[in-house]
């Protein structure tokens, strides 16, 4: 299994992601990219988090995380057909008002320490105070143009990388087929540009 899960890796075709605004934490320069297709509202995007934050400081500087929108909710992203996570597209908005103002991972941690069943942009709100955006600022951010424009590209580029649910993670442009075979992605692709092992380096959970 471990085999077949090495070859699906390396043979998966190499998508090509327009990473020049993603979010990164990390290595700034790492060789080895994951980009997380995640939504704000899902758990298992929930449990990634909380793992890639343990997982990165132990990488020896060779793994750059980088985040991308991909909220299930029809108000944003009509191919999902119905909404799994109502208000996932304002938790969405509210995350690329807080990257313009230099806050976007303490909103991502902030939102991420809640357990979702529905949002509003009352919360959004909420949020943004905590981490120091102004509400009159963040309600013109969220409605402009640009902002929706931004998250409209990283969904339809999710769509055209296969991404269907989340999180969907890649590692060097290459699509996992699970989160369960993070580790041994990241390990072929160390193999793969002659990196020197790393001892140490836990696998992110996402169940």
């Amino acid at each position: 299994r471990n085999q077949k899960a090495k070859d699906d890796f390396n043979q998966a075709e190499v998508a090509r992601l327009d990473l020049t605004r993603a979010p990164s934490q990390g290595a700034a320069n790492g060789p080895i990219t994951v980009v997380s297709f995640s939504d704000f509202m899902c758990p298992f995007c929930r449990d990634l988090a909380t793992g890639l934050h343990g997982f990165l400081p132990s990488t020896g500087n060779q793994v750059k995380a980088q985040y991308k929108h991909f909220p299930l909710d029809v108000t944003c992203n009509n191919r999902v057909g119905q909404s799994l996570h109502p208000g996932s597209c304002e938790l969405s908005l509210g995350g690329i008002c807080a990257q313009e103002k230099g806050r976007f991972w303490e909103y991502h941690d902030k939102v991420f320490t809640k357990r979702w069943e529905r949002a509003t942009r009352e919360d959004v709100f909420q949020i943004g105070a905590s981490v120091g955006l102004d509400r009159a600022s963040l309600s013109s951010c969220m409605d402009s143009a640009a902002t929706k424009g931004l998250l409209a590209r990283d969904i339809e580029e999710g769509w055209n990388a296969g991404v269907a649910s989340t999180p969907t993670l890649f590692v060097n442009g290459r699509k996992l087929q699970s989160t369960g075979v993070f580790l041994l992605a990241i390990e072929e692709e160390r193999k793969r540009l002659n990196l020197p092992p790393v001892s140490g380096a836990r696998a992110p959970q996402s169940k």
